[in-house]
């Protein structure tokens, strides 16, 4: 190994060794909570958005059978009372009606698909969120400055709740809960 290879690898060694001594471990496991918690309520936003279109496309789809239902009624006189070019007309625009209604049904379709995906992957990242933030209490509580760091770390309702309870359980409870989410599609299919 030549002289200047051994230069270049304790420069290596020493940047490395550097930028471990600049980093925070506790204010990098700090800002993946904040990310974890902001990628989580953006898959919430996305959930709550993909139900609201849900909601709105039903109601749609409801007002298009109620005309659908009218226009029968005034076909069924149309047709009694002998208007054949008032039949054609009202016969053109059920036709039209049912091809609206049947769109809207195949829309809703792929949105509950969508919403089920949604709500699997909103549970996944509440339960890694969790997880997150508990093995981070156990990382912060044996940290020489813990006490010192409460005032900066996020307190949440759920976090303090889990805080006064052992983390072991709470991991494990966390790691069952996820097992258990996991299984259930899958007992529903069969």
């Amino acid at each position: 190994m030549s002289i200047i290879d051994r230069i270049v690898r304790l420069c290596k060694a020493d940047i490395h060794g550097l930028m471990d001594a600049l980093e925070d471990k506790r204010l990098l496991l700090k800002q993946s909570l904040r990310e974890m918690e902001e990628e989580t309520e953006h898959e919430q936003r996305r959930y709550g958005h993909l139900l609201a279109t849900r909601r709105r496309l039903a109601a749609e789809a409801d007002r298009t059978r109620s005309g659908l239902d009218k226009l029968e009624g005034e076909l069924d006189l149309a047709v009694a009372s002998g208007h054949d070019e008032l039949c054609r007309s009202l016969i053109k625009k059920r036709i039209g009606l049912l091809e609206l209604y049947d769109a809207r049904g195949s829309a809703m379709a792929e949105l509950d698909a969508a919403i089920a995906a949604a709500r699997d992957k909103l549970e996944h990242q509440r339960l890694a969120c969790d997880q997150l933030k508990l093995q981070a209490d156990e990382y912060l509580r044996r940290s020489a400055s813990y006490a010192q760091d409460m005032d900066a770390y996020p307190q949440h309702e759920e976090h303090s709740r889990s805080a006064t309870l052992d983390p072991a359980v709470e991991l494990e409870l966390l790691q069952r809960k996820q097992a258990y989410t996991q299984r259930a599609p899958q007992s529903a299919a069969a």
